[in-house]
């Protein structure tokens, strides 16, 4: 009898950990050690407040001297780069972060994110997390640049700073990783976003341990303002987004999943624009796009389909619309597609293919001729 029970206590036993699970474990304690926050001295933020404030500072000398960096417009200017110097500069949450400012030989480059003597920065954590995190627009991001500038510097010079800032996001968030950590970590910060009014929103991030031990940001997503499991969940949802289509330009009405109030973006009507929109989003699978069918063509919905994106176009008379609302505008329309495409009161029409447009496209001509 007791042999039996010995051998049921034994099969009940769990086996020993391998070497790969031990290793593991005892990186996954060294990092928790060391600390795995966002914020503070020691937070993993850092790095990316640094490639924000840096490159907004090259931005600024640019526009300064009125060529970029290596532009062989700068050959036999008056005034060239000449280095930089490096700063330490305190942030509200990151702590004490070390930037190299440029300078200019003539020595009268002021700047304006960092200013000489400057020595606390405030707002700065806003600008890097609506940077790094998908889900906002360009013009929200450009609302904490423009708050942080002030009227300091032109509308024109924080929309170039912006898009000079997002490109590094860019490539930043395209970067390979690796394909195997030791554990990720899911942490999250509350900061407050301007989105038609100053409201708190919950940012996520993916936080990996290397099998070196490293700790790095794998992502950051912004939230919807909810917290705990069920707002988590709602993330993975579709997202919509209404675009009120021009020759010029296109208005983008952008419903998340459990986000009360829309985001509203406008981007140039060209497909380096419309890649970097998409480009946004981490996972171009949940988006749901709808236009109205106009004289702009199918273009835009061919773009967006071969880099898989679903699009949908919607005949204008098809469309629902109140009795009493005769107000139109870019937005209101960009609004009104979004909420009802994911409302499903939408339906879309055949696209031609670009063969079965250039046929109808000679049969109106040749009609026109017989007229």
């Amino acid at each position: 009898m007791t042999a039996t029970l010995d051998d049921v206590t034994a099969r009940k036993r769990r086996p020993e950990p391998s070497a790969e699970e031990q290793a593991a474990a005892e990186l996954v304690r060294l990092a928790k050690e060391q600390g795995l926050s966002l914020t503070g001295p020691d937070g993993l933020l850092k790095q990316l407040t640094k490639t924000v404030l840096e490159t907004a500072l090259n931005e600024e000398m640019t526009e300064h001297l009125g060529y970029a960096k290596r532009d062989p417009a700068g050959v036999g200017a008056g005034n060239v780069r000449n280095g930089t110097r490096s700063k330490t500069v305190l942030t509200d949450n990151t702590g004490p972060v070390q930037v190299d400012v440029p300078r200019d030989r003539a020595g009268s480059f002021t700047p304006q994110i960092v200013k000489k003597r400057q020595r606390r920065l405030s707002g700065v954590d806003e600008v890097v997390l609506s940077l790094y995190a998908k889900g906002l627009t360009t013009g929200e991001i450009s609302a904490h640049f423009a708050e942080i500038y002030g009227a300091s510097v032109s509308k024109e010079t924080i929309s170039r700073i912006t898009d000079k800032v997002v490109e590094e996001m860019t490539e930043w968030s395209h970067r390979p990783l690796d394909g195997v950590y030791a554990a990720v970590f899911i942490d999250a910060i509350v900061i407050k976003v301007r989105d038609g009014q100053v409201a708190n929103r919950p940012f996520y991030a993916a936080i990996g341990v290397t099998l070196e031990g490293d700790k790095d940001v794998l992502g950051l997503w912004a939230g919807s303002g909810g917290e705990g499991v069920d707002s988590m969940t709602q993330l993975d949802g579709p997202i919509h987004l209404g675009l009120d289509v021009a020759k010029s330009q296109v208005v983008v009405e952008i419903l998340e999943p459990g986000r009360e109030s829309p985001a509203v973006d406008r981007i140039a009507h060209d497909e380096a624009s419309v890649r970097r929109l998409v480009d946004r989003f981490a996972d171009r699978s949940r988006l749901r796009v709808c236009y109205e069918a106009g004289p702009t063509g199918f273009g835009l919905y061919r773009l967006l389909r071969s880099i898989g994106v679903a699009c949908d176009v919607v005949a204008p008379s098809l469309i629902p619309r109140s009795p009493g609302d005769r107000v139109k505008t870019d937005k209101r329309d960009a609004r009104r597609l979004a909420r009802l495409h994911r409302s499903g009161e939408l339906v879309a029409i055949a696209v031609a293919t670009p063969e079965q447009e250039a046929v109808r496209d000679l049969c109106r001509a040749r009609t026109a001729l017989v007229r």
